[in-house]
Parts: C-alpha cells; structure tokens; sequence
C-alpha cells in the first residue's frame, strides 16, 4: 500500500491537523479536498484500486464520486507532484517523510497517479451507478405518456362530450342546417370555447355546455375520472425524452469503450485475464438459473451471457445495460405508435 500519513488511521481523512511543512499544489484546492476526503474513511491506496477496477462495491454515493474526481490531478498537478517525490527516492524513510508532509488532497493524487485512465474510469463508476434510476426516470415518463393516450382513446365520457362539442359548434355557425357542418374540429378549438358567445350573444360557449351537459347527462361532466394520467404529462415532449435515451446510450458507447480498453490491458497475449477473474455477487448466484435477474445496481442481467467469453465487470454491466436501452427504445417506440395512432384518431 503507498504510505496515506494519517490516513491509515483515520480513513485517509486530512482536513484539519498541523500543517505540512511542504505544498505542491494550490492551497484552497488543497484544503476544498481535504475538507471531502475527511467524510471518506478509506485509505488512499484502496480508493485508488477500487476507480483502477472500476468497481464501487456500494462504498460511495453518485456525491461523493463526483468530489473525488474533481480532485484527480491535473496535468501540472501531476507534474509537480512528480518532480516533488523523485527528490525523496533515495530510502524508504525519505520517501515516507515526504509523503507525510503532503497535505491529505496531495496524497489522494499521489495515490491516483497510478491509475490509468482515471478520469473515464469515474465516469465509467459514475454511469453504473446513476444508470438504473436515470432509465428508470425516463421510462416513468413514456410509460405514463403511453397510459395517457389509452384513457383518451378509450374514454367513453370523453368520446361523448367531444360529439356534443360539435353539435353545438355546428347549431351556433350554421343553425343546424345545410350542407355546410364541420365534421368535426381542431384541438386548439376548444381552447377558444370560453371565448366564443354561444347564442345569446352573451353567454360563453364553455358556460353553455356545461350547462347543457348537467341538464341532461350529468355524469359525462366526470370523463376526468377516465384520463387520471393526462394532468401528469401535460407539456412532456416526446422528442426530449428520445432525446434524453439518445444521450444515455451515447455515455454507455463510451463506458463500453473504456471498459474494453481496461479488458484489453489485463490479458496476455493469448486474449486470456491475468490476476483477474470477475467476482459474482449474492443476487447472481442466487440467481443463476434463471434467464433474467437484477444485479446489486438494479440493472437486469441475462444469464446467458456469462459463459460466452471472459469480461470485467464493467464489460459485463455494460453489456446488460446495452439490452435495458434496447427494451427500453422498443417501449419507447411503441409509445410513440400509440401517441400518433391517438392524433389520427382526432383527425390531428
């Protein structure tokens, strides 16, 4: 383990203390890191393999990744961090001073310079752990979309106050006569029917059906009860939640990247894992015979693809996901069917 000053005792934490004889990077930085890795009680060395591995093992919150790679090195951190230990390699007791005189921030980078990639390697840590409830948050809203535009098709109340609409419509323009009825009316129509006067010249239209409705079929006044989810959607754009699948599956094109990319270093020549082997968790080896489970992040899983060939654990998340933005394009798709179906439906 690469020596953590107090943090072997204390998690890593460094906020407060005497202060170190030495600074390399910018003070308030400095303190602003030492304040986060304080509520973070693990050694440096131990962070640092866990982002290498890409592994969260449920230690840390979507907050608290984002805070530690806000203070992954820069390059010219790196650098003079770098410059600052290559003065102190001549014994260990050296080196160990100098890490000691390292503010807490200083040796979390220290401890990140021996993690490639660690910038993608938090976001790909990031994305496995915000991705089931940013689909799930999408899904809510398509899945409501779809359920809305069944009550209003499938509303009988609806359906009658609609034709009832037009009649009137029809009586006030034309008196009821002629070949010159509408068969029917725009949507945006009915935003105008409490400005409109119906026959009395005085009397708003709005006014005048609702009156109508009560004195003879009063229960039709309640075709609310048919379309509960309706309120819920009102200005949900369809094309913005498309769009904000679009942007998952883009940030998922790049985990897979990366996770490849970290794959591809950790075999021999042969295509084969050195000191590597992805460990199963409880949810799926309780689940191994069946087709389908959820793994500890809530994603589904399909069983059968553990035995095709070796991946990381991040391959093997990302490939799961990768069926969950399929289903979820599907269901999309299908809402989106229905939506158009519905505006056919009223003539739109």
């Amino acid at each position: 383990k690469s020596p953590t000053a107090g943090g072997a005792a204390g998690g890593g934490s460094g906020g407060g203390g005497p202060k170190k004889s030495v600074q390399v990077i910018d003070g308030k930085r400095g303190m602003n890191g030492g304040i986060i890795l304080s509520r973070i009680k693990m050694e440096y060395s131990e962070i640092a393999e866990l982002v290498n591995m890409m592994e969260n093992r449920k230690k840390f919150d979507n907050t608290q990744l984002k805070a530690l790679q806000e203070f992954l090195p820069t390059d010219e951190e790196a650098q003079a961090l770098k410059g600052y230990l290559a003065k102190a390699t001549s014994s260990e007791e050296i080196k160990a001073k100098a890490m000691a005189d390292l503010c807490a921030c200083e040796q979390y980078m220290v401890a990140m310079l021996d993690v490639p990639n660690a910038a993608a390697k938090f976001d790909c840590v990031l994305f496995k752990t915000l991705f089931q409830s940013r689909l799930n948050e999408i899904m809510d809203e398509i899945v409501k979309l779809n359920d809305a535009s069944e009550e209003v098709r499938s509303s009988e109340r609806l359906r009658k106050v609609m034709a009832i609409i037009l009649t009137v419509g029809n009586q006030i323009n034309t008196g009821g006569e002629g070949n010159s009825q509408a068969a029917g009316f725009s949507l945006d129509a009915l935003l105008k029917l409490e400005e409109a006067k119906a026959f009395d010249k005085r009397t708003s239209v709005l006014f005048y059906l609702v009156k109508l409705i009560k004195e003879n079929d009063e229960g039709l006044l309640k075709f609310t009860e048919d379309i509960p989810t309706v309120p819920e959607v009102n200005g949900q754009m369809i094309d913005s939640l498309f769009g904000d699948l679009k942007q998952l599956s883009k940030e998922l094109e790049e985990v897979q990247k990366t996770a490849d990319v970290e794959a591809d270093r950790l075999k021999d020549e042969n295509g084969k894992f050195i000191n590597y082997s992805r460990k199963k968790s409880l949810s799926e080896l309780q689940a191994q015979k069946t087709n389908v489970h959820k793994n500890d992040e809530g994603v589904e899983q399909f069983n059968i693809m553990e035995s095709e060939e070796e991946v990381t654990d991040m391959q093997f998340f990302a490939m799961n996901a990768e069926k969950s933005m399929g289903e979820s394009y599907a269901t999309a798709e299908e809402m989106k069917s229905n939506y158009l179906a519905l505006l056919r439906y009223f003539g739109v």
